[in-house]
């Protein structure tokens, strides 16, 4: 079943929608989830909030790829969950190790409402950069810092060597801080 059969039911609301939805994003939406959160236990809480999100947003919301949409909310939810269970110094997780790896991209702390105004311009500065990337590189970056892989599941996935996605990454990382600094979104 396609996703605009899928919207369909769901602007229905046919609970068969969700029975739909379920089948085809369930996996992916546990590996992200997962990821973030290193519960199997969590994700699968995460993946109801996550139905319960779409229920409650389609209709009206009429999104143009359905599996990307469910997974950003999805993302959204564990990173919110994340937030709200972390506590200072409990230890590390994929998160963190991927977060770690990006900051040197980032700004510095400032006040709430320039965060604000900076989280939009760093945004649509690095989904431009991410559009000058060639697909493979693209993919990967997107991989190890949206759906939070490992660089070894990466390179098990594109059949190349580990320390070889390592060098994709780090190629992205510096060629993002170097746009970032080009806009003058970054010092």
């Amino acid at each position: 079943m396609d996703d605009r059969q899928i919207i369909d039911l769901l602007f229905a609301r046919s609970e068969e929608g969700l029975k739909r939805l379920s089948d085809k994003c369930r996996n992916l939406c546990l590996k992200i989830s997962g990821a973030i959160l290193g519960s199997r236990e969590d994700a699968e809480e995460c993946f109801n909030d996550t139905l319960a999100q779409v229920w409650r947003t389609i209709p009206p919301e009429r999104p143009e790829n359905l599996t990307a949409y469910t997974a950003k909310i999805t993302r959204n939810l564990s990173l919110n969950r994340y937030k709200r269970e972390r506590t200072v110094k409990r230890g590390g997780s994929r998160m963190d190790a991927a977060l770690s790896e990006l900051e040197d991209c980032l700004a510095a702390e400032c006040d709430e409402e320039t965060k604000i105004v900076d989280r939009m311009a760093i945004k649509k500065a690095v989904n431009a950069f991410l559009r000058d990337l060639n697909e493979r590189d693209r993919e990967i970056f997107l991989r190890r810092y949206f759906s939070l892989e490992t660089s070894l599941e990466i390179a098990n996935r594109f059949g190349l060597k580990e320390s070889a996605v390592r060098m994709i990454l780090m190629r992205a990382r510096t060629g993002l801080k170097e746009y970032l600094q080009k806009e003058g979104i970054q010092p």
